[in-house]
């Protein structure tokens, strides 16, 4: 199936390479459900030349924005034990549970830019978090974070 994106979501792409094409501070692309994140996601991991992990937190997003991301022509694999799928490659789907003892391969692909999807249900910011643990050991310099929740309900 071919997606015909609204001028909103090529508006975020073009922001999105924009901001991948510099390294620097995390950024957030904030987008209203139902928006087409995953449209957004897909495309910008197609269009992005260098090595990249999509984190998602579960396995239905995974499914969702990866077939989005085939269907835009690319090519990639899945990290994901709910997915009975453990390939790590140029353009990696995954869930951070299946990768965070990996960062040594990512390293060795010249992974440095995590795009992440529902990024406020995966970066929480308490040290020994899967996450952050992932990010302070891979030291990404470029991280992309997509949600339609740009902000926490919890006292620290």
């Amino acid at each position: 199936m071919e997606y015909k994106l609204r001028n909103y979501q090529q508006e975020a792409i073009d922001a999105g390479l924009s901001y991948l094409k510099k390294p620097g501070k995390p950024k957030l692309i904030v987008q209203g459900v139902g928006s087409g994140k995953s449209l957004v996601i897909s495309k910008l991991a197609h269009e992005f030349s260098d090595p990249v992990i999509v984190l998602q937190p579960s396995k239905e997003l995974l499914e969702q924005n990866f077939e989005k991301f085939l269907s835009f022509g690319g090519e990639g694999t899945i990290c994901s034990a709910s997915m009975n799928s453990r390939e790590i490659s140029h353009t990696t789907y995954a869930t951070i549970g299946s990768i965070k003892n990996n960062v040594d391969e990512f390293k060795a692909l010249g992974v440095k830019t995590l795009i992440v999807d529902e990024s406020h249900l995966m970066s929480p910011p308490e040290k020994g978090s899967m996450f952050r643990d992932f990010i302070e050991e891979l030291k990404p310099t470029n991280i992309l974070g997509f949600t339609a929740t740009p902000f926490r309900l919890k006292n620290y």
